[in-house]
């Protein structure tokens, strides 16, 4: 569960970023969380989609071509789609009555200084805003993208990995590192699996001193363990430690040795 949670956490980066550039954001999504090292350098590197759409001048984002109205900023695009054409006929009409004014002698800026330019400051204004919302989106996206990593990362952390073996109707596993002073299961681990394996940790009174033991009924051995942990502690117990041998059929104490013998011998 918790791979697959971290799997749709990162497959959001990929998204993200494809939807940017005008992608299907799920499907993308789907894609990451799939295959998401092929998936991230693929979005990174996949060119815009911009057929059909275009650039909102007021936010930058992708918007339908035919579009007069922004869907993010809202904003009226009709004054927007005209500005060009006007501004260039601006420009002609001002161009021809320069000249014309030249003609007749009068006083006016030069062409590189021609004040169809100035008369549109909105221009700069726009494209200084223009410029910064997108400097705001990148940085969103990272921040972003930052977030989901670190969530991953910490549900990966912090999902269990292992079974315990506390629950006596869980086999015991192999001893690894972190279970090497586990008495019980270095013991299994040496003579396999027994054909009993039971405890008092779940009995209803309790007793005060919890015991589990472990029953070997070809060799009619019986193995004692008590928890490693101080007495009184509820469990469930993360270590057992040898406590006697015993035989199964008298219920007297036998030597390491016997259970030795007997555990070889069956």
């Amino acid at each position: 569960m918790g791979i697959l949670l971290g799997a749709m956490l990162l497959g959001l980066i990929p998204a993200l970023i494809a939807r940017s550039k005008g992608r299907n954001a799920f499907g993308w999504w789907i894609y990451g969380s799939l295959l998401f090292i092929i998936a991230l350098p693929h979005s990174l590197l996949v060119k815009e989609n911009l057929r059909g759409t275009r650039r909102c001048p007021y936010c930058a984002e992708a918007i339908r071509a035919e579009a007069v109205v922004c869907r993010f900023c809202h904003r009226n695009l009709v004054h927007g789609l005209q500005s060009d054409d006007q501004l260039i006929r601006l420009i002609e009409r001002l161009d021809k009555g320069d000249k014309e004014k030249r003609a007749q002698g009068s006083a006016l800026p030069t062409p590189h200084h021609s004040p169809a330019v100035s008369s549109f400051p909105w221009i700069e204004e726009q494209t200084r805003n223009t410029e910064l919302q997108q400097a705001r989106r990148t940085k969103f996206l990272y921040v972003v993208i930052l977030v989901i990593l670190i969530g991953g990362i910490g549900a990966f952390a912090l999902y269990p990995h292992s079974t315990s073996i506390d629950s006596p109707s869980v086999r015991v596993t192999p001893p690894t590192e972190a279970t090497s002073q586990d008495d019980l299961t270095r013991f299994v681990h040496k003579h396999g699996q027994p054909d009993t394996d039971d405890s008092t940790q779940y009995d209803t009174p309790r007793p005060p001193i919890v015991t589990r033991w472990l029953i070997y009924k070809k060799a009619q051995v019986r193995v004692w363990f008590v928890p490693d942990a101080k007495v009184g502690i509820p469990p469930p117990y993360k270590a057992w430690k040898f406590s006697t041998f015993q035989d199964e059929s008298t219920q007297k104490g036998i030597s390491a040795d016997e259970v030795e013998r007997r555990l070889k011998k069956s």
